[in-house]
This record gives C-alpha cells, sequence and structure tokens, in this order.
C-alpha cells in the first residue's frame, strides 16, 4: 500500500471518525483520529501533518474555533492543509473557515468518494507547496547575488568588486551605460554596509569625457581640470571623499 500522506481526522462521533479514518487508509493514507478538539490542539503542536480534517460542531470547542487558533499560531509554509466537514446549517461556518485559510469543506451527509477526492486534491496542495519552498531554497542557494541572477565571468567580477569595496570607507561610484544593471551591485552592496553607493549614466559619462577633451588643449592646467571634472560628477551624485569605480559594461 502507497503511503499519500499524513492526515489529522477530528470528529466527536465515534462511528463517523472509524468509518472516514478505514477509508483514508484503505486509499493508503496514514490517519491520526481523535474525537476532542482540545487532543488535535495538542497534536498539531506537536507534529507535522499534511492534511486535517475537522468537523465544525463539537461540544469542547468547534472546528471554526480550532482552525482560528491553529491559523494564528502556525506559519502558512508549516500548515497542513485544511478541510471543514459541516452540516447544512453551518454553511457560514465552512466559508468562514476558507476565509481562516481552509482549502475546501464537506458538507454532510457526503460520500466517502468525495471525501476521497478532496483529500487527494488537498494533498496535492500541499506537495506543491513543498515542492516551491524547495525550488525556492535551491535558487537562492545557487544565485545567492542579492538578486543579482548571473553566471557570466563579467557579471560574477562585477559582484565580486561590489562585494571587496562594501567592505572599505570609500564612496563608491558605479559607471557604465544605460540598462547594464549598474543598481543592482548598489544595492547588494548597500544591504552589507552602510557606504554610500552611486550610479553613474552615459551623459554624465559624456560630460567627464568632454572636459578631459578641453584639458587637452594647449595653455590649460590639464591635471588640475581633469581632477575638478571628476569631482563636479561626484558632488553632483552626492559623493564626497575618495571614490572607488566600478565599470559595469
Amino acid at each position: 500500500m502507497t503511503h499519500r500522506g499524513n492526515v489529522l481526522l477530528v470528529d466527536d462521533e465515534e462511528k463517523i471518525l472509524r468509518a472516514l479514518g478505514r477509508a483514508l487508509r484503505d486509499a493508503g493514507h496514514s490517519v491520526v483520529e481523535t474525537a476532542s478538539p482540545r487532543h488535535a490542539q495538542r497534536l498539531l503542536g506537536e507534529r507535522t501533518f499534511d492534511a486535517l480534517i475537522v468537523d465544525n460542531m463539537m461540544p469542547e470547542l468547534t472546528g471554526l474555533e480550532l482552525i482560528r487558533e491553529y491559523v494564528g499560531s502556525t506559519p502558512e509554509s508549516e500548515r497542513a492543509q485544511i478541510l471543514m466537514m459541516t452540516a447544512h446549517a453551518t454553511v457560514e461556518s465552512a466559508i468562514e473557515a476558507m476565509k481562516l485559510g481552509a482549502l475546501d469543506y464537506l458538507q454532510k451527509p457526503f460520500e466517502i468518494d468525495e471525501l476521497l477526492v478532496v483529500v487527494r486534491r488537498a494533498l496535492e496542495h500541499q506537495r506543491l507547496r513543498t515542492d516551491y519552498r524547495y525550488l525556492v531554497s535551491e535558487r537562492d542557494e545557487a544565485f545567492d547575488h542579492y538578486g543579482i541572477i548571473a553566471r557570466s565571468t563579467s557579471m560574477e567580477e562585477v559582484i565580486r568588486r561590489a562585494e571587496l569595496v562594501a567592505e572599505t570607507k570609500s564612496t563608491v561610484l558605479i559607471t557604465g551605460e544605460t540598462g547594464t544593471g549598474k543598481d543592482a551591485p548598489r544595492i547588494r552592496a548597500l544591504r552589507t554596509c552602510p557606504r554610500r553607493i552611486y550610479g553613474r549614466n552615459d551623459d554624465q559619462e559624456g560630460q567627464v569625457r568632454a572636459r578631459r577633451r578641453r584639458n587637452d588643449l594647449p595653455g590649460r592646467d590639464r591635471h588640475h581640470e581633469s581632477d575638478a571634472a571628476v569631482e563636479a560628477v561626484a558632488r553632483a551624485a552626492g559623493a564626497r571623499g575618495r571614490t572607488a569605480r566600478i565599470g559595469a559594461r
């Protein structure tokens, strides 16, 4: 028999509890049964289930109250898929349970086949959620570049340089053409240090080049004005003091 999911079944009517538990086991599921919602609370706090199937009208605690407390105390990523069983007179409560995060509800009386279909769908949702969390963790491990997804040698070099300058006291000026992603290493560096990181676009680069060309004219103090041009752009970007440069081309 193939194991398909861990199910917690809660119903204060013993005959219904046993019949539903037997049907779920015959379908290959591992089932824990309890007639007490208080006991169900303890079980939910002690172990993990793939699905919680709970009746609404019970003497100690209603199913809606059990769901509300469970949802309030358990992160969504650790929660079982919730299914409410209800009589016709309490459909409103089942809808309220779905607003709290229950996946579906079963209106009593229902056929066993209907139960199995709903449980199968709930377990599929749980599997997809688990797979999604796994894929996200794998992605974060493989591309842990602070929001930058890249494998090229040039981008890895940019990231490496950003990591180096992030540890220094220098103001950082990142240059490059518009659209080359200057903000990505800037955001990465800002996350790791309080230093000032600024991006500069082609228009600003052009201003610096024009000033440098004028420096080559006879009679001009090239070194002095070149330094002044760079400092002017740095001031325009809000930078002060010594500047480290990263090219993003």
